[in-house]
This record gives structure tokens, sequence and C-alpha cells, in this order.
């Protein structure tokens, strides 16, 4: 395939996906030589802070990744690295980085079709999906207590269990799961529902948790290194 062939079909598949999205999802993000990327409506604001280019990979026939210069001097950051940074740090971080597109697509930068190659990414995708507990929902387990109508919250983020709480219905239960690894590992995750944006409430309350959980992580780290208050008094010379 040549490179014209291959730019008209990724400019006609963008196309296509800008008319079939959902608008009030999804926005579209104007580049350079006329071409356009595709980012979730809640990054817009952020993205459009800077002024994104189209550049040709000179690897892979008809591959264009939206880049700006503008964020960090004489770097051109991508659009998906900035996007995944503002969702797992709030701003962007140089450390995220060796993104794939779980869809090949190139420009599509929605949260959902960007998978990290590293990390904890990689670790949930060799996961295996839900094993055997008193849920039909990966993550939710029924509270032990006799007769409890509780059910219970975990995620293993490569390291650690991180808590996420207790829920009165099995479902709801299923969806702060869903949240937590939406944040955590993005498209590489398994999820118990249809891979999507999970809800603002679902998303604030697993976050609440995982920075609850990270926040007690360093501060036993940071006890392990302060050094004991008393010493031995040495004798004078």
């Amino acid at each position: 395939m040549s490179n014209g062939d291959a730019d008209q079909i990724l400019r006609s598949t963008i196309r296509q996906m800008i008319e079939e999205m959902d608008h009030r999802k999804y926005a579209v993000v104007d580049l350079s030589k006329g071409y356009n990327a595709i980012v979730d409506v809640e990054y817009l604001y952020r993205v459009n802070t800077y002024n994104w280019f189209a550049v040709t990979s000179s690897r892979q026939v008809g591959q264009v990744y939206a880049k700006s210069s503008a964020i960090i001097s004489r770097k051109h950051v991508p659009l998906a690295n900035f996007v995944m940074s503002l969702s797992l740090h709030g701003s962007y971080q140089p450390s995220v980085k060796h993104l794939t597109f779980a869809n090949k697509i190139s420009l599509d930068c929605r949260l959902e079709n960007l998978i990290d190659r590293t990390g904890r990414q990689s670790v949930m995708r060799h996961r295996l999906g839900k094993s055997n507990t008193t849920s039909e929902f990966k993550g939710v387990r029924k509270r032990p207590q006799k007769n409890s109508k509780d059910w219970r919250v975990q995620i293993h983020d490569g390291e650690k269990t991180i808590h996420l709480g207790h829920y009165e219905t099995e479902e709801y239960a299923a969806k702060i799961y869903d949240a937590a690894a939406w944040i955590l590992f993005g498209a590489s995750a398994h999820y118990n529902f249809p891979i999507g944006t999970p809800s603002s409430e679902h998303r604030q309350t697993a976050r609440n948790y995982i920075e609850r959980h990270l926040n007690k992580r360093r501060v036993k780290q940071l006890s392990n290194t302060i050094i004991p208050k008393s010493f031995p008094v040495r004798n004078s010379i």
C-alpha cells in the first residue's frame, strides 16, 4: 500500500468515526495538514490550551500522530501521552510514555483507546478474568459476616491490593471496580461491563480510595526512612 492510499484511508476512517461518535462524550481536535484527532470531552479544555500538529511516521505507513511542542520546550509531546497524563495525574507527566492504540488508529486519543505497554497496564493485560468468588463480578465479594448484605470491592494494582469500599448492591460494587480498573489500567483492564468511560460518580469514589491507598503507602515509606530521634551520647574526650 502506498503512502497516499494509507493516508486517504486514515482520513476517511477518522471522518467516519467523528460522524458516528457520541459528541456528548468525545470531541474533535484540529491538527495541521487538515487532520483531526479525537479526545474525551472532559479533557478538551486542557488539550485546546496548546496547538497540536500532525506528524507522519517514517516507520509505519499510514500512521500519523498528534503532537505539541508548546508543553515542554524543544520536545514534541504526543496527544495520547498528554491525555493519559491528565487521567492519571491531572497534568502532563513525562513518565507517561510507551502508549499504543487498542484499535490501531493513532489519531484516536480517547482514553479508552489508549494502552500503556509498561508498568501497571502490562500487569493487568496478563491477568486472568474473574475467578470463582461469591459474586458474579470481578473484584467483588460478599462480606464474610453472617447475614451481611454488603459487597466488598478490591483491586490489585500490580503491587498491593487496594480496598475500594463496601456497597449495598452487587452491581454498584462492580461498577466501582470498573472505575478503579479504568483509572489504573485504561483499556487493557478486564471489565465487568462493556468498556466505556465510567460515570463521574463511580470514578470519584474509586479515585478517593486509590488516593487514600497511595497516601498511606507514601507515609509508610517515609516512616521507614526517618532517622531515629534519639542517638547514643558519645563520651566526651
